[in-house]
């Protein structure tokens, strides 16, 4: 089955975790890094905002979260 195509071996990155728990809540644990709370979710605002597709999306929601 094999045609002759060089296919690179999977590799996976963990990011880690990133949960809201509530309004003013969440949960990020990544490696040895862990951190709870308010600032958490703070946090996972921005990195919400940072995997959004394109600039113009992420100012409409940072400035609708504002």
């Amino acid at each position: 089955m094999d045609q002759g195509l060089d296919v690179p071996p999977f590799a996976y990155l963990d990011k880690g975790i990133l949960a809201t728990a509530a309004r003013n809540y969440a949960l990020l644990e990544s490696g040895p890094f862990r951190l709870a709370g308010p600032i958490a979710k703070l946090a996972w605002a921005f990195v919400h905002i940072f995997y959004l597709m394109q600039n113009e999306d992420r100012m409409v929601v940072f400035l609708k979260w504002m």
